[in-house]
């Protein structure tokens, strides 16, 4: 998928395989639901690839075309039409996009205390400033915690130099 696949005017068979934008690939450590969520989709893969025999183009892709071109990426187009139908069916945000849980995720590691080193490898990103500037929105609970902490903070040392 995107950035990995690129389409000539969303021909299917048209693809070319590109490094990601900032040629960084990365291991990133997944917990143990995520896990089980892709082997049961490589289960299904699997068992899809059977049915179609010779006609699916397996090229190791995760998230393919199962309707014309059995095997080949799904086209970008498709992921975003087919995320916009079940926000609305869910009654949700229909302005979210197929890069919107990488940006929730990103501020729920944030939120979580992890560092923002971890957050930028995790991500992929060798300058600070684009983690911070564009990927790390702190939630409201995480700057009413800090104001709570800085309150604190100030009370025990009010409390030292009246005691």
């Amino acid at each position: 998928m995107c950035p990995l696949s690129y389409y000539s005017q969303n021909r299917l068979k048209e693809f070319e395989l590109l490094t990601p934008k900032n040629s960084s690939k990365r291991t990133i450590q997944i917990d143990e639901f995520v896990l089980g969520e892709l082997k049961t989709l490589k289960k299904i893969m699997n068992e899809y690839k059977l049915r179609k025999g010779k006609e699916y183009n397996d090229q190791g892709f995760i998230f393919v075309d199962t309707n014309r071109k059995p095997g080949y990426p799904m086209i970008i187009k498709t992921v975003g039409r087919r995320i916009k139908r079940i926000l609305k069916l869910a009654q949700l945000d229909e302005s979210l996009t197929p890069h919107s849980p990488r940006l929730t995720h990103t501020s729920l590691l944030a939120e979580a205390g992890v560092s923002l080193e971890e957050i930028m490898e995790r991500l992929g990103h060798k300058n600070d400033s684009v983690t911070r500037d564009v990927y790390l929105h702190v939630s409201k609970s995480r700057k009413k915690e800090a104001a709570v902490k800085f309150s604190n903070l100030m009370d025990s040392v009010r409390n030292k130099n009246s005691g």
